[in-house]
């Protein structure tokens, strides 16, 4: 039912109590006027879609605005449904277009498509098609665009058209790339010539420039428009460059809500909030975050709150956070810590804290909530895709210190470490980098190792000098690593400068994913492009920028803003930094996701702990037996000690779940680990291979290095997985961004 429908009905059952006989009669009359109105409806569509020639390619626009003037009532909808049947394809794009602009996204979208689609149809038409569709999609239109532009073999007139719908839409990069694309190297002058001037109408004048030069040269309507374009670029610059009037604004806007806003002085809050103080603040932080999500505006209090953290213990909830797309995100909840404990992932939306919304506060006012003194509680509420509903969880806060990594020897010598940060503890002498070489020193003392698995997936990153130091284990001397420039820096150039060979010089593989950020994509970046390693997961996460603490003189230097000041650049200068960006894997492949019953039940286990407790209960009597079950439990429940009581347990108190034994099996292994690392301690079995795809598939590819995988029965299980998606060489190629610097500046 459409939103007026509720109005409507809201409106009238309303006003039902009070309506005496004669009103109900002429209620009753009023029925008929609508018949009436809804046959008039009939006859006006009919009227406006017979001035459409069906063997004419002339726009339609005219009558699409008369349909849509028609309304937006369920008569209307059912009327143009009616008139698609057996219409031609100007009338269906008339209809689709007033179902769109009335908001009927799937209804409108087919039509629409079907014409793009059909090769026999005009030229023209299929061009209008695309036309409609960024002008009243939405997020199911954008959809069905992207998947559009991947048939092959269509007009470019048309992909350009449709790369223009997108763009409005979505502002989606790809379909700008593929204008730029089609402006520099069609061979068809009509293609490339619509394709540089629609990039210059959307602004994108950079891109495209010296297109627009060539058109503005030649004579006709391509020519006046580019002429027209240049000098409006010319323009932009020029007012561009004027700071004293972004300053005069800023400034004139803040005398205006000083002066005309309505706030309510008995609330202390909107009389703080209306100082001009404030309002100054509020309009840099948001200055400056309108540019990335990595920068801020700190005022005195987040400022000296900043630095307090830097020293002495404090209590946290063991996560590293950030702003995603305007949400505070858990972007990696550190392993065996309060937050990882509590059952929060990586990418859960913090919406709450202590029952207070924090969705409208900064990144450093959420965090200062999260705080606090070690052994208190904290409560979150979670929004989580998955969730039919937001979820809070209690976390206990602890003071924060974390292993920089974990290492296990896998069957067949091959090597696995996982690290969790880039850091350095120089009270420890440790850092990330030496642990890491340590490591590998003891793989080589213990036998050696076939091949290598290094897993950054959610690894948020931390500092440069030991992404460098990560890096030096693996690549030679004097390779580079990443670079970095900015406006106010000159580039600076980040190599390798070990003495002797490398750390481990064997085969490789490197594990990314969505939570792989900043250090893990600039090691992971430079393994690739000195094709030192294969990059198994998914894209990383798209953080590689510096930022500064700039003092703010106006405050006579009490304040700080933070500042993107410079981009890092991978050896084939590609920068990572960006929404649309990241890390791409040599091999795509998602982890599986609990569905179903299983995701309810780890909801449930989340809130009780039943198997832990359980395990609790059973582990030390049964502990040989629980650990033999660590590297492979053949998929059969039995093998764990006592299964069938837990399994009782677990179907009568959660009847409505319909528990089978193997859904309990897979909950039953996935805490045991955890149960080991946070229970007991026992850090040997740091991953669990079975029930993780992405680690199988990253095993599989070392396999295919070292000449195959031994013949065991957890390796059997997935040898034969994979197989029809063993594309490796073909995507490094033809997706993969992995020029060597030799390469890049030969270009």
């Amino acid at each position: 039912m459409r939103l007026t429908g509720f109005i409507v009905l809201a409106v009238g059952m309303a006003n039902l109590c009070f309506i005496p006989l004669q009103a109900q009669e002429a209620s009753g009359a009023a029925v008929g006027v609508v018949k009436k109105e809804n046959s008039d409806t009939a006859k006006s569509m009919k009227s406006i879609l017979d001035t459409i020639t069906d063997n004419s390619d002339e726009p339609v626009w005219a009558q699409a605005l008369d349909l849509v003037e028609l309304g937006d009532s369920e008569k209307v909808k059912d009327e143009l449904d009616k008139n698609l049947e057996n219409a031609s394809s100007g009338k269906k794009i008339a209809i689709s277009f007033a179902l769109l602009a009335n908001g009927w996204q799937r209804e409108g979208a087919k039509p629409l498509e079907d014409i793009i689609r059909d090769g026999k149809a005009p030229l023209q038409r299929r061009i209008d098609a695309a036309a409609v569709m960024g002008n009243h999609g939405g997020e199911y239109v954008k959809a069905r665009l992207r998947a559009i532009l991947r048939i092959k073999d269509l007009p470019e007139l048309l992909k350009v058209e449709l790369a223009k719908s997108l763009w409005k839409l979505s502002y989606d990069s790809s379909a700008a790339d593929l204008l730029v694309a089609i402006a520099t190297n069609s061979a068809s002058l009509a293609s490339r010539n619509e394709a540089a001037l629609s990039l210059g109408r959307f602004g994108r004048y950079d891109r495209v420039r010296e297109e627009l030069v060539r058109i503005s040269r030649m004579p006709g309507e391509d020519g006046d428009e580019a002429r027209a374009l240049l000098v409006l670029d010319d323009k932009n610059k020029k007012n561009v460059s004027r700071d004293e009037f972004a300053e005069e604004l800023i400034g004139e806007v803040i005398k205006l809500i000083r002066t005309n806003y309505a706030y309510d002085n008995t609330d202390p809050d909107e009389s703080e909030q209306i100082k001009s103080k404030n309002l100054a603040s509020s309009a840099a932080r948001a200055l400056v975050r309108s540019l990335d999500d990595f920068n801020d505006y700190l005022n005195e209090e987040d400022y000296q709150e900043m630095l307090n953290s830097m020293h002495g213990d404090y209590g946290g909830i063991g996560a590293y956070v950030g702003m995603r797309d305007g949400y505070f995100t858990i972007l990696t909840p550190m392993w065996g810590k309060p937050a990882y404990k509590a059952g929060l992932q990586s990418m859960d939306i913090i919406t709450k804290i202590d029952g207070d919304d924090v969705t409208k506060l900064d990144l450093n006012k959420t965090v200062k909530k999260l705080k606090g003194k070690p052994g208190t509680p904290v409560k979150v509420t979670v929004v989580r895709k998955g969730f039919d509903e937001p979820k809070d969880f209690v976390i206990m806060r602890d003071l924060i210190t974390m292993p920089m990594i974990f290492t296990q020897r896998l069957p067949g010598d091959i090597g696995y470490v996982r690290l969790t940060g880039f850091q350095e503890d120089p009270y420890r002498n440790i850092s990330t980098s030496s642990e890491l070489k340590k490591a590998l020193l003891k793989f080589e003392k213990d036998g050696g190792i076939k091949g290598l698995v290094l897993d950054l997936r959610n690894n948020p990153g931390g500092l440069l000098s030991e992404a460098v130091g990560v890096c030096e284990n693996f690549l030679e001397r004097n390779k580079l690593i990443v670079y970095s420039k900015g406006k106010i820096s000159r580039r600076r150039n980040y190599t390798s400068r070990i003495l002797g060979e490398p750390t481990y010089t064997g085969p490789l593989v490197v594990l990314i994913n969505g939570g792989s950020a900043s250090a893990s994509e600039i090691v992971s970046g430079a393994l690739r492009d000195h094709k030192r390693a294969t990059l198994v997961g998914q894209k990383s996460f798209g953080k590689g920028s510096v930022q500064m603490l700039l003092p703010v003189n106006t405050t006579n230097n009490s304040t700080r803003l933070k500042l993107t000041i410079a981009k890092y650049y991978l050896p084939s200068g590609e920068c990572i930094h960006g929404r649309d960006k990241g890390i791409k894997p040599h091999v795509d492949i998602e982890e599986r996701k609990l569905e179903g019953v299983g995701r309810d039940l780890r909801l449930k286990e989340i809130e009780n702990r039943d198997i832990s407790i359980w395990l609790e209960q059973k582990f030390d009597a049964n502990k040989d037996k629980f650990m033999a079950v660590l590297e492979y439990d053949n998929n059969d429940p039995q093998a764990y000690p006592g299964f069938n009581e837990l399994y009782e347990i677990l179907t009568k108190k959660y009847p409505k779940l319909n528990l089978d034994k193997e859904t309990v099996r897979t909950e039953l292994r996935s805490t045991l680990f955890s149960f080991l690392r946070e229970s007991r301690g026992i850090m040997n079995y740091p991953v669990d291979i079975e029930s993780s795809d992405v680690l199988q598939r990253g095993l599989v590819v070392i396999g295919e290095k070292i000449g195959g995988l031994p013949d065991i029965a957890l390796y059997n299980s997935f040898k034969d997985k994979f197989k029809d998606e063993k594309k490796d060489e073909k995507l490094a190629k033809n997706d993969v961004k992995e020029k060597t610097p030799e390469e890049a500046a030969k270009k």
